[in-house]
Order: structure tokens, then sequence, then C-alpha cells
């Protein structure tokens, strides 16, 4: 139905006691799923990420992270310049109140933005 090729990404983190840093990059390209008549289920991206994250008294963590797409919308197989391969800033706030969290997502990119909240609970 649909051919599916490998992806290779590299990653590195550094943790302390109180805030995490981390950086990663695709390695290949990612090109998504291929339909048997050649056509593809999502533009090709190959993306590069930084992030942090600062975490106080093991309660409430702050995260900021960028990612930036190495391929130029105008060398992407159909570019119609989506938005989905845009560079994107995320921002992100949790709070862990024993076996209660909340945790809020936002993004932002050239043309568009997201937000996403989730609630826990764990035993």
């Amino acid at each position: 139905f649909f051919k599916v090729e490998p992806q290779f990404r590299l990653g590195t983190s550094y943790n302390a006691t109180w805030f995490r840093v981390s950086a990663d990059i695709d390695v290949t390209e990612s090109k998504g799923p291929q339909f048997a008549d050649g056509s593809e289920f999502f533009q090709g991206s190959q993306f590069a990420s930084v992030g942090a994250v600062i975490n106080a008294w093991d309660v409430v963590e702050l995260r900021v992270g960028y990612r930036h797409n190495l391929i130029r919308a105008s060398d992407v197989l159909g570019s119609n310049s989506s938005s989905n391969n845009a560079d994107t800033l995320t921002l992100g706030a949790g709070l862990y109140l024993g076996p209660v969290q909340f945790d809020l997502g936002l993004q932002a990119a050239k043309d568009r933005v997201g937000a996403g909240f989730q609630t826990m609970i764990t035993w």
C-alpha cells in the first residue's frame, strides 16, 4: 500500500539538578510514507531542534524550544510552503502536585498557533 523509509536522528542533552538543555538534528530527510503511485503522504522535512527546561522544586517546570527545518520550502517535493514545516517556537509549563499533574503547551509558527492542556492523575 505504501512504503516507509528509515529516518536517522542525532541528539544530545545535559541534565542538571534544576535544568535540562537538549539539541537534536535529523541526519536524513523525513519524506513520510510514499504511496504506490509515488505520491507522498506529507512534504519532506529535516529538522534541527533545541530546547530547555527549568525545574523549580519538582513542582513547576517551564519549557522553551525551537525547531528549524533545514530544507527550504522551495526544495520540498510538491512545495506549497506548508506551515507544517515552518520554523516553530514552543513554550510550556507544568504543575506537579503529587499524583495530580497539569501541563500547558503552546506553539507558534509563521501562520499558525496551537495550544494543548493535559491533566494527569498517577498512582
